[in-house]
């Protein structure tokens, strides 16, 4: 276990050089690659070589992991690291951001995850499970908006205040319609869901529905964290935002998980992610003095992004054509 986590730590260094000079494919080599050499060593150990044990296994899975580092670092994944020198200035800078991100990020999660604590409480382990499926459908779609934030992760870090405010601002607006028609989607499908996909999870398609306009409005929380951490570095302002929705999410659960239940749960969650995202909105565009509009109203200029877009993609498939 322990070369596998060093093999993880390297990987993601690799993966912010990869992500910093916009490489977006070796990025994304860079996330698929080493879980897939993984499972390949390990259905090779199981069933070539005939070992079937838990340590077999973990040892494959550090090889295939060491193996994916070394195809991403040929890549160019180490370009610079020759010239590195050791700075103790420069240390210490990067030890104290890497505690407060490390903070931001274990609150982050504990915001995710701790109401399951009361709906245990209240609903023992069947509502857990009900809940847990609604929440985890819910929150895939910020696959979507953590895509559109890391896809300016360069930029963000590189350009003036102003200007990554503006960028922040632009994917802020595309947050919102992308996650808006998505979670529209899933409202509208939850009672087939839960009928087809969950149907021995009753309640999941009502939970599913009490949590996603909470999911949208906290979808914009990740390009937020974004110009914060890479912009202003200030990491801990993401931590003040996710540790508000903490607090306000298990308060609102307490009060609402008794008299609700699951779904009690997930209005507590959306309530708390809501209110959380707003007040830390607020600051920025202050701030930054950007009005509401400037996030919340899709004009002509997103259009121009969209067509933009088409026009690349069709470039794209003329050439692989060609």
């Amino acid at each position: 276990m322990g070369a596998a986590c060093a093999a993880v730590v390297v990987n993601g260094v690799v993966a912010g050089v990869f992500l910093g000079r916009e490489a977006f494919v070796r990025y994304n080599l860079a996330l698929v690659c080493p879980p897939l050499f993984a499972l390949a060593g390990i259905a090779a150990t199981f069933f070539v070589l005939g070992q079937r044990t838990p340590g077999a296994a973990l040892w494959a899975y550090a090889a295939g992991w060491w193996a994916a580092v070394a195809l991403l670092l040929a890549s160019g994944g180490g370009a610079g690291a020759r010239a590195a020198r050791l700075e103790g200035a420069m240390l210490a800078a990067i030890g104290r951001f890497s505690l407060l991100a490390g903070v931001a990020s274990g609150i982050s999660y504990l915001n995710y995850r701790a109401d399951l604590f009361v709906v245990r409480h209240f609903e023992g382990e069947e509502g857990v499970a009900v809940y847990s499926l609604a929440v985890y459908l819910a929150e895939s779609v910020w696959q979507v908006s953590g895509s559109l934030a890391l896809a300016t992760y360069a930029r963000v870090g590189s350009l003036s205040r102003p200007e990554a405010a503006a960028l922040t601002a632009r994917v802020m607006r595309h947050t919102v319609v992308l996650l808006g028609v998505i979670c529209a989607g899933l409202f509208a499908a939850s009672w087939a869901i839960e009928a087809v996909v969950f149907p021995k999870y009753d309640g999941m398609g009502s939970a599913l529905r009490f949590i996603l306009p909470g999911v949208l409005l906290y979808g914009l929380a990740q390009s937020f964290s974004g110009f914060y951490t890479y912009q202003r570095g200030m990491p801990w302002v993401s931590a003040v935002v996710a540790g508000a929705g903490l607090a306000l999410d298990m308060a609102f659960a307490f009060t609402l998980v008794p008299r609700m239940g699951v779904d009690g749960a997930a209005l507590a969650s959306a309530l708390a992610y809501s209110l959380a995202i707003l007040g830390g909105l607020t600051v920025f565009m202050r701030q930054e003095r950007i009005g509401p509009a400037g996030i919340f109203r899709f004009g002509r200029a997103e259009l121009e992004d969209y067509r933009a877009l088409v026009s690349r993609l069709r470039a794209g498939l003329a050439r692989a054509q060609g």
